[in-house]
C-alpha cells in the first residue's frame, strides 16, 4: 500500500553535509513509531502530496514534530506531476492556484503550531519522476537537488555538546527470559 509502518534510516551527503535520514510513518495507526523517529532529529521534511493538500495526519505529523522539539520543517509537496496533469500542464493558471492553495493550507497549519509558516520552504516535485531519472518541468531530479540545497541552507549546523555526558535516546525496551531487560536506542 505503500504506507511506512516503522522508521527506517538512511545515510546520504550533500556537497556541505552528512545526513542521516529517518522515514517516519505517515499513517495515523502508527503515530508511535513517529516519536521514536522524530525525537532524534534537527530537522524535518514534510512530505504532503500536492493532489490531495494537507491530510489529518499532516497535522499530527506538525503537532508531534513540535511536541519532541524538531526545530526546523522543510516542505516536500510531492506528486506535483499528477497535479499538473489534473490541471492542463504545469504552465496552466490552473496549476499555479492549486499549488498556491495547497501551500497556503500548509503554511496556515505550520503556523498555526508555532513553525514559521511564512518563511518555511516549500518544493513542489515528484519523487516519483525523481526515481525513475526523469525532470519534466524541473519536478524530478531538480526538484530533489532543490530539496536538499534547502536543507542545507534553511536548516543551521547543529550543536553537538561533545563534552557532556553520554546521552543516547531510546527507541525499545525488550524483556528476554534469563537474562533480564534490555534497552536499545540510536547514536
Amino acid at each position: 500500500r505503500g504506507i511506512t509502518i516503522s522508521t527506517s534510516h538512511v545515510e546520504y551527503e550533500s556537497p556541505s553535509r552528512h545526513y542521516a535520514h529517518v522515514d517516519c510513518p505517515g499513517h495515523a495507526d502508527y503515530v508511535k513509531n513517529m516519536i521514536t523517529g522524530a525525537a532524534q532529529m534537527d530537522g524535518a521534511i514534510l512530505v504532503c502530496g500536492s493532489t490531495d493538500g494537507p491530510m489529518p495526519q499532516t497535522r499530527e505529523h506538525i503537532l508531534l514534530s513540535r511536541q519532541v522539539g524538531v526545530p526546523y520543517i522543510v516542505v516536500f509537496l510531492n506528486k506535483a506531476d499528477l497535479l499538473a496533469e489534473d490541471c492542463g500542464g504545469a504552465d496552466s493558471e490552473e496549476y499555479a492556484e492549486m499549488l498556491e492553495l495547497v501551500e497556503m493550507e500548509l503554511r496556515d497549519l505550520l503556523s498555526e503550531y508555532d513553525f514559521p509558516g511564512d518563511d518555511t520552504p516549500i518544493i513542489p516535485g515528484s519523487a516519483l519522476m525523481a526515481l525513475n531519472g526523469e525532470d519534466d518541468n524541473e519536478m524530478g531530479t531538480s526538484a530533489v537537488k532543490k530539496l536538499v540545497e534547502t536543507l542545507d541552507s534553511y536548516i543551521p549546523e547543529p550543536e553537538r555538546a561533545i563534552d557532556g555526558a553520554f546521552l543516547m535516546p531510546i527507541e525499545d525496551v525488550f524483556s528476554i527470559q534469563g537474562r533480564g531487560t534490555v534497552v536499545t536506542g540510536r547514536i
